[in-house]
């Protein structure tokens, strides 16, 4: 089974790892997950780590937080996303 998600932005909390912040545009998302996403111009897999949601209650908005975590174990400190879509698939132990 497989996903999209619409990265709209990133930021990095020192306790979690990186957040995607976007949309899911189709289909389900679970911890343990798998993206593939574009790391500057590099495709890498990363593990969804937490799938995280809220209201901005004065502007009348959801949003969606992806914690990403590097299956080769790059330094995620620094990265900054791109805004793009990524196909998010389950692990094959869940398919």
């Amino acid at each position: 089974m497989t996903a999209k998600f619409q990265i709209k932005g990133s930021f990095f909390l020192t306790s979690r790892g990186l957040v995607a912040t976007g949309d899911i545009l189709s289909g389900h998302i679970r911890v343990g997950d798998r993206a593939k996403v574009v790391v500057d111009g590099q495709p890498q897999l990363m593990r969804i780590e937490g799938v995280e949601m809220g209201d901005k209650i004065s502007a009348q908005e959801h949003f969606v937080g992806l914690i990403l975590q590097s299956e080769t174990g790059l330094d995620l400190s620094s990265t900054i996303l791109a805004a793009q879509t990524v196909e998010v698939s389950a692990p094959l132990d869940r398919c």
